[in-house]
């Protein structure tokens, strides 16, 4: 590999890089809002939150688009699923390969910390849609004074439902 391709190559990794690290930064970012808005069960901050995620997790795909072109003009032939950032600084040799290196490893860092993040968010969702499904049960229990509804708020299969319709008018 000339010395010229290996700079152009160098540089584009370290943007590529500091891209990935800028739009993870701000995913970690509203991640932290969101799991913020479950536990104030703030439904205008959560709907923002989510588009929010969403529009960045478009942009990290275009991203990755980025960085399959990469992988395949520095190691034309190679699937990209197989190569991460950090086996694509290896390649390089001086000052940026530590450089690279290390941007790599922060963003494999912040993306194992969204990660717990996203989990966090998973298990307060999972405890509010609980709270919020005993809830329902409760008012559809104490609303059901016939006894028509069971302890799932659905119609037990053993009631008999009174009711009738005029049908003479």
């Amino acid at each position: 590999m000339s010395e010229v391709t290996q700079q152009t190559d160098a540089e584009r990794l370290e943007f590529l890089l500091a891209e990935m690290t800028g739009v993870h930064e701000e995913l970690l970012v509203l991640t932290r809002e969101h799991r913020e808005a479950l536990r104030r069960a703030d439904g205008g901050r959560l709907a923002a939150c989510n588009l929010g995620q969403r529009q960045l997790v478009a942009r990290i795909g275009r991203l990755d688009t980025v960085r399959r072109e990469l992988i395949e003009s520095m190691l034309p032939g190679t699937p990209a699923r197989e190569v991460t950032l950090t086996a694509l600084a290896r390649r390089l040799t001086g000052p940026a390969r530590e450089r690279l290196e290390t941007s790599a490893a922060k963003l494999r860092e912040l993306i194992g910390v969204i990660g717990d993040e996203n989990r966090a968010v998973c298990d307060a969702t999972r405890t509010l849609l609980g709270h919020m499904d005993g809830m329902v049960r409760q008012i559809a229990a104490n609303l059901s004074r016939s006894g028509t509804y069971g302890r799932c708020g659905s119609v037990r299969p053993d009631a008999r439902i009174a009711s009738g319709i005029d049908l003479s008018h």
